[in-house]
């Protein structure tokens, strides 16, 4: 798949079964730099390896600290690379999850105001989100994807066959986002789907493909997230989740957190207006199939509230959420009073607590 996002932006999306099935490496370059974590390194440390040998060019590769992209961090790759000569022609290949393609897409955007960039996701929720879209980021003072930028990777390469089931776990709360903003693109069992994905690389490599065409399609109506209406979907349940993150200071995965999100907003939708049974059925059949083994208590509602205001998607207001309409539509809803916002996170912990789900 191809898609051209502007003029001169071109992003060769390729999805395989297997790692064995690339022959070549197709994005040329002068110097290549593979930066990867600790973790992935050690996982994958044959791939890596083997990869390097495909690449005819000088190849390094740089193992930064897992889980972790602020700049610190981004001032070690750019040492690298300037001790090894890199140039405008080299190329930067992120090889692990979202928080690896986040500050290898950064670092390719800022060195020489920008070098080729390759992302080569190795997590489930990479697969199916982070590693489309263009959008590059590192932490600041512990506030998520504060400082950023946008970037289309120039080559992105997905291998069905990387993920493990923990990883593919993790990234339900992205997959539900896509249920509820596209049901109809997948198997009407969501369910049965999402058992098949830990099972069977062939439905990892469908769902990776769906996932990716309506992340792209989206992406193009609005390439630098400008406010559009369209654009502004993807962005479901990621308010409260990036504020579940600071609050639990990241002891809670990016996809466990986005499930949190996407059952806030989805709360918040139920006391802002009156949705439809059978909307409110079926958003609570995909909640079902997963949900984050959270402590409540842990979770301080300042800390929550600190995040919601410093959140990038409030463009100027105090927050902003994407909600329901009575039919499912996705609505933004901006200046939600705090005691509403409260009320949520109440119920919420009363919920959890009591472990039941989201009524009417």
């Amino acid at each position: 798949m191809k898609f051209k996002i502007s003029r001169n932006e071109i992003t060769d999306i390729r999805i395989f079964k297997s790692f064995s099935d690339i022959k070549t490496f197709p994005l040329k370059a002068d110097k290549y730099l593979i930066v990867s974590d600790i973790m992935c390194t050690k996982k994958f440390t044959n791939e890596i390896s083997a990869l390097k040998k495909k690449i005819k060019s000088p190849c390094f590769t740089i193992s930064i600290p897992s889980n972790e992209k602020d700049f610190s961090i981004l001032n070690k790759i750019f040492d690298f690379m300037i001790s090894k000569g890199f140039s405008r022609e080299s190329a930067i290949i992120a090889f692990g999850g979202g928080t690896i393609s986040d500050l290898s897409g950064l670092a390719a955007t800022l060195y020489m105001r920008g070098i080729k960039f390759c992302d080569i996701p190795t997590t489930f929720l990479a697969q199916i989100d982070a590693a489309f879209g263009g959008k590059t980021a590192a932490d600041f003072n512990g506030y998520r994807n504060i400082i950023g930028s946008f970037k289309q990777p120039d080559l992105v390469l997905c291998f069905a066959d990387f993920p493990d089931i923990r990883e593919i776990r993790r990234a339900r709360g992205e997959l539900i986002k896509y249920f509820l903003l596209s049901p109809d693109s997948f198997p009407q069992n969501k369910k049965k789907f999402i058992g098949k994905l830990e099972k069977d690389i062939q439905f990892r490599e469908k769902c990776i493909r769906i996932c990716s065409k309506l992340k792209m399609k989206t992406v193009l109506m609005d390439p630098l997230d400008r406010g559009g209406k369209e654009r502004e979907k993807l962005n479901l349940g990621h308010s409260a989740a990036h504020a579940f993150e600071y609050a639990l200071k990241g002891k809670i995965s990016h996809g466990e957190a986005v499930r949190l999100g996407l059952e806030f907003e989805f709360i918040l939708s139920l006391l802002l207006r009156k949705l439809k049974k059978s909307f409110i059925s079926r958003a609570a059949l995909y909640f079902s199939i997963s949900r984050p083994d959270v402590d409540f208590d842990k979770i301080k509602f300042k800390s929550f509230q600190e995040a919601l205001l410093v959140d990038k998607k409030n463009r100027g207001a105090k927050n902003k959420f994407f909600t329901f309409s009575q039919k499912g539509k996705i609505i933004p809803a901006r200046e939600v009073k705090i005691e509403l916002i409260r009320k949520v996170f109440e119920r919420m912990k009363n919920e959890y607590t009591c472990n039941k789900w989201p009524k009417s």
